[in-house]
């Protein structure tokens, strides 16, 4: 049914008005004087838009949702249908257009499909945000715009030379270009051996720096999403190393048991360093370099190699990992001759001249430093170890101690780490020797360090004689030092240590070697 109402003018004519309730084709029926008009009846067609139904990619139904954008992975043609069934449209009726950045815009072709539908279709050549807006009879259809953002997760490129590794303490960065992308957020996880939280900063849109520092060293793994999805290459696989968690041991690095002729080998243990190639070098007294062959054991990790020296002396042993030396590398390495030492000569006092008399000594026939290292000490009765004196004597190097107390005693003497024959050398010393072996006490000859600091110092009687009889009192106003400790380091020097309250005071230190105050003595600090 359909309202007409007809409207005499003031020159004679009509104007007629219908007011349509449906869309479709009405038969318009006219007459004059009873008497139908001439083309009556008329055929009047009514549409109506917001009876056309759009539907396809990004259309919300929700009206609280329309006008957001959808976003929508990339597609080479994106295709809507309009459905005009109750409208009264054809599809020459309808009209779209597509409006992208940068003032894009382009007319849609609108394809008839049937009497009631049509087609319109889109081939985007880029992601990005676009608007499609839908006519009919010059208004907007229900829906209409769609608003849409196009993304491509294929189109994200991860680059930089944090993709490959890095190392412990050193900050490792990879970027991402995501401008090709389309709209999204770049979302990032780090695993691996320790927590690590990444920095992302964006210095233009659409490119992000990204930043973190591993604290140990092994396998991590970077996922990467934009949009929800992971990027091209990920989840990555980042391998950070630590030169300086790199051991190396073995006889060709100790020089124990070393020789012309007898194999050396080294252990390379990278268990707590990652993973990184290892190569060992070692560089001959003549300038011959020996690459060595690490084979890997059992153990991940641990790789051993061996060589056979063929040259007497200084040797280098060097070490790389990742291409880079190790902080120990080069190690010097000294490969002694064939010839064993041996002690030629075993003295003990006789007489006691005045001042200092000959101490007892052991002479070995080789000069320190000529065939390896020679290291000495001695145990004392008193469980104590002392420290000994090695010097070089023409051809020989001779080792010499203070006693310090009466007894056997019992000197350790190695070359190259290994004992040399007859080690440990015993030695009986008597009261007498002690004695012997010191000049009486001076004590203005016993120097004091490090008083001025609070919790140490040091005193040195090397020079002072006596046989060891030194006393350490303290006064204070609210007995402020506590814990004080005397430690004997077996040639006549000591270490003092004590703890001092926090109460402001003043604490006195008295020191006297066998008596006698040492210069300064007493000392004064300051608690505030």
């Amino acid at each position: 049914d359909c309202r007409v109402e007809s409207k005499q003018n003031a020159d004679g004519t009509y104007t007629i008005e219908l007011t349509p309730t449906a869309a479709g084709t009405y038969l318009v029926h006219l007459t004059h004087g009873d008497r139908p008009v001439r083309g009556s009846p008329f055929i009047v067609k009514v549409f109506n838009p917001l009876e056309v139904k759009l539907t396809g990619p990004g259309v919300v139904e929700n009206n609280e949702d329309h006008g957001h954008s959808k976003l929508l992975s990339f597609s080479k043609q994106l295709e809507w249908t309009v459905d005009f069934t109750s409208a009264g449209l054809v599809a020459s009726n309808l009209s779209a257009t597509m409006y992208g950045l940068e003032g894009y815009s382009q007319k849609l072709a609108v394809t008839e499909k049937d009497a009631y539908h049509a087609s319109i279709t889109f081939a985007p050549s880029r992601c990005g945000p676009y608007k499609l807006q839908v006519v009919a009879g010059g208004k907007e259809v229900p829906h209409s715009p769609v608003n849409i953002s196009l993304q491509d997760v294929s189109k994200v490129t991860a680059y930089g030379p944090g993709l490959v590794g890095g190392c412990v303490g050193k900050p490792i960065t990879i970027a991402f270009d995501t401008t090709q992308a389309g709209e999204g957020s770049l979302a990032l996880e780090i695993e691996g051996p320790a927590n690590v939280t990444p920095a992302c900063t964006s210095e233009e849109p659409g490119c992000f720096v990204v930043n973190f520092e591993p604290t140990k060293a092994g396998a991590y793994t970077l996922n990467a999403r934009y949009g929800d999805k992971d990027i091209p290459g990920s989840p990555f696989s980042i391998s950070v190393i630590n030169p300086a968690e790199v051991t190396v041991s073995g006889t060709a690095v100790t020089g124990k048991g070393l020789g012309v002729g007898r194999k050396a080998e080294v252990i390379v243990d990278t268990t707590q360093a990652g993973s990184a190639p290892v190569k060992v070098t070692v560089t001959t007294p003549t300038g011959k370099d020996i690459p060595l062959s690490l084979v890997p054991d059992e153990t991940n990790g641990v790789l051993h190699g061996e060589y056979v020296p063929d040259e007497v002396g200084k040797h280098k042993l060097h070490v790389t990992f990742n291409g880079e030396p190790i902080p120990q590398s080069p190690y010097d390495v000294l490969v002694p001759s064939e010839e064993e030492c041996s002690v030629s000569e075993q003295e003990e006092l006789q007489s006691a001249p005045s001042g200092f008399t000959d101490l007892p000594q052991l002479v070995i026939d080789a000069p320190v430093g000529e065939r390896g290292t020679v290291e000495a000490w001695v145990d004392a009765p008193n469980e104590k170890q002392l420290q000994c004196t090695i010097s070089n004597q023409e051809d020989k190097c001779k080792v010499s101690f203070f006693p310090l107390s009466t007894g056997m005693h019992f000197v350790h003497v190695t070359r190259n780490k290994h004992p040399v024959e007859g080690s440990p050398f015993p030695m009986n010393v008597t009261a007498q020797q002690v004695r012997w072996s010191r000049p009486l006490p001076d004590a203005s000859k016993c120097t004091v360090a490090g008083i001025e600091k609070h919790g140490r110092f040091h005193i040195d009687c090397r020079s002072g004689g006596g046989f060891g009889y030194l006393e350490v009192a303290v006064f204070g106003e609210y007995v402020p030092a506590e814990d004080i400790a005397i430690k004997h380091n077996g040639d006549f020097t000591f270490n003092i240590t004590y703890k001092i309250s926090q109460q402001p005071g003043r604490t006195t230190f008295s020191v006297k070697w066998h008596g006698v105050h040492l210069h300064g003595s007493p000392f004064t600090v300051y608690t505030v």
